[in-house]
Protein backbone atom coordinates (compact mmCIF):
# COMPACT_ATOMS: atom_id res chain seq x y z
CA UNK A 1 0.00 0.00 0.00
CA UNK A 2 2.51 2.22 0.69
CA UNK A 3 4.54 1.94 -2.51
CA UNK A 4 1.20 2.44 -4.14
CA UNK A 5 0.68 5.78 -2.46
CA UNK A 6 5.04 6.34 -3.37
CA UNK A 7 3.87 5.42 -6.78
CA UNK A 8 1.02 7.94 -7.16
CA UNK A 9 2.98 10.69 -5.31
CA UNK A 10 5.92 10.57 -7.91
CA UNK A 11 3.21 10.87 -10.63
CA UNK A 12 1.59 13.64 -9.62
CA UNK A 13 4.82 15.35 -8.55
CA UNK A 14 5.63 14.29 -12.37
CA UNK A 15 2.80 16.08 -13.39
CA UNK A 16 3.18 19.00 -11.35
CA UNK A 17 6.60 19.96 -12.81
CA UNK A 18 5.27 19.50 -16.20
CA UNK A 19 2.42 21.84 -15.69
CA UNK A 20 4.99 24.03 -13.99
CA UNK A 21 7.60 23.80 -17.26
CA UNK A 22 4.30 24.22 -19.59
CA UNK A 23 3.15 27.47 -17.53
CA UNK A 24 6.77 29.00 -17.16
CA UNK A 25 6.65 28.40 -20.95
CA UNK A 26 3.19 29.82 -21.33
CA UNK A 27 4.53 32.95 -18.98
CA UNK A 28 7.66 33.58 -21.38
CA UNK A 29 5.49 33.56 -24.49
CA UNK A 30 2.43 35.85 -22.88
CA UNK A 31 5.60 37.96 -21.63
CA UNK A 32 7.05 38.28 -25.25
CA UNK A 33 3.66 39.31 -26.40
CA UNK A 34 3.24 42.10 -24.15
CA UNK A 35 6.97 43.80 -24.71
CA UNK A 36 5.85 43.25 -28.66
CA UNK A 37 2.74 45.16 -28.05
CA UNK A 38 4.64 47.81 -26.26
CA UNK A 39 7.02 48.02 -28.54
CA UNK A 40 4.00 48.40 -31.65
CA UNK A 41 2.79 51.18 -28.90
CA UNK A 42 5.31 53.11 -28.74
CA UNK A 43 6.11 53.21 -32.57
CA UNK A 44 2.77 54.62 -32.98
CA UNK A 45 2.53 57.04 -30.38
CA UNK A 46 6.27 58.36 -32.09
CA UNK A 47 4.19 58.39 -35.44
CA UNK A 48 1.45 60.06 -33.77
CA UNK A 49 3.96 63.04 -32.29
CA UNK A 50 5.70 62.88 -35.62
CA UNK A 51 2.34 63.60 -37.87
CA UNK A 52 1.08 65.83 -35.41
CA UNK A 53 4.29 67.81 -35.44
CA UNK A 54 3.87 67.60 -39.15
CA UNK A 55 0.13 68.42 -39.58
CA UNK A 56 1.33 71.65 -37.40
CA UNK A 57 3.95 72.44 -39.53
CA UNK A 58 1.43 71.95 -42.70
CA UNK A 59 -1.56 74.24 -40.90
CA UNK A 60 1.28 77.56 -40.62
CA UNK A 61 2.43 76.65 -44.33
CA UNK A 62 -1.72 76.25 -45.12
CA UNK A 63 -2.23 79.64 -42.86
CA UNK A 64 0.78 81.29 -44.99
CA UNK A 65 -0.70 80.10 -48.62
CA UNK A 66 -3.90 80.87 -47.98
CA UNK A 67 -2.77 84.49 -46.54
CA UNK A 68 -0.45 84.57 -49.73
CA UNK A 69 -3.48 83.80 -51.83
CA UNK A 70 -5.43 87.04 -50.25
CA UNK A 71 -2.50 88.94 -50.88
CA UNK A 72 -2.59 88.04 -54.72
CA UNK A 73 -6.74 88.40 -54.91
CA UNK A 74 -5.98 91.57 -53.90
CA UNK A 75 -3.29 92.90 -56.19
CA UNK A 76 -4.50 89.99 -59.02
CA UNK A 77 -5.08 90.85 -62.57
CA UNK A 78 -7.65 88.67 -64.72
CA UNK A 79 -6.90 88.70 -68.08
CA UNK A 80 -9.79 89.86 -70.47
CA UNK A 81 -10.03 89.24 -74.15
CA UNK A 82 -10.07 91.17 -77.17
CA UNK A 83 -13.31 93.47 -77.92
CA UNK A 84 -14.41 94.72 -81.01
CA UNK A 85 -14.44 98.69 -80.77
CA UNK A 86 -15.92 101.14 -82.90
CA UNK A 87 -12.98 103.97 -83.13
CA UNK A 88 -12.23 106.45 -85.67
CA UNK A 89 -14.08 107.06 -88.62
CA UNK A 90 -16.10 104.63 -87.44
CA UNK A 91 -14.06 101.59 -88.32
CA UNK A 92 -14.07 98.71 -86.37
CA UNK A 93 -10.76 97.15 -84.35
CA UNK A 94 -10.12 94.94 -81.84
CA UNK A 95 -8.86 96.28 -78.69
CA UNK A 96 -4.88 94.39 -77.36
CA UNK A 97 -6.05 92.09 -74.80
CA UNK A 98 -5.55 93.34 -71.69
CA UNK A 99 -4.83 92.48 -68.07
CA UNK A 100 -6.99 94.30 -65.41
CA UNK A 101 -6.11 94.10 -61.83
CA UNK A 102 -9.16 92.92 -59.88
CA UNK A 103 -9.76 95.43 -57.16
CA UNK A 104 -10.01 94.64 -53.57
CA UNK A 105 -12.85 96.04 -51.42
CA UNK A 106 -10.70 98.51 -49.60
CA UNK A 107 -9.07 99.72 -52.94
CA UNK A 108 -13.31 99.59 -54.46
CA UNK A 109 -14.04 101.89 -51.38
CA UNK A 110 -11.32 104.31 -51.74
CA UNK A 111 -12.39 104.72 -55.49
CA UNK A 112 -16.30 105.06 -54.13
CA UNK A 113 -14.67 107.80 -52.51
CA UNK A 114 -13.03 109.44 -55.29
CA UNK A 115 -16.48 109.05 -57.29
CA UNK A 116 -18.17 110.97 -54.43
CA UNK A 117 -16.25 114.20 -55.09
CA UNK A 118 -16.02 114.06 -58.86
CA UNK A 119 -19.87 113.44 -58.70
CA UNK A 120 -19.85 116.67 -56.55
CA UNK A 121 -17.66 118.40 -59.13
CA UNK A 122 -19.02 116.83 -61.99
CA UNK A 123 -16.98 117.48 -65.75
CA UNK A 124 -19.21 116.57 -68.20
CA UNK A 125 -18.10 116.37 -72.21
CA UNK A 126 -19.68 119.27 -72.53
CA UNK A 127 -18.32 121.25 -69.87
CA UNK A 128 -14.59 119.58 -71.21
CA UNK A 129 -15.16 120.65 -74.59
CA UNK A 130 -16.53 124.08 -73.50
CA UNK A 131 -13.15 124.60 -71.65
CA UNK A 132 -10.70 124.00 -74.25
CA UNK A 133 -12.62 125.95 -76.06
CA UNK A 134 -12.30 128.92 -73.96
CA UNK A 135 -8.39 127.53 -73.29
CA UNK A 136 -8.15 128.01 -77.15
CA UNK A 137 -9.87 131.48 -77.53
CA UNK A 138 -7.60 133.14 -74.71
CA UNK A 139 -4.48 131.49 -76.44
CA UNK A 140 -5.08 133.62 -79.56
Amino acid sequence: NLEHQNEQLTIMYNQAVREKMLIKIDYQVAEQKILGKDEKIHEVEEKLFEATNENIAMKKILNGLNNLERMVNDNKAVFHPSKTVVGHAGKAHQTSRAYQPVRSEQSMRSDQSIRSYQTARPMTQTNKAYEVHKAYQTNK
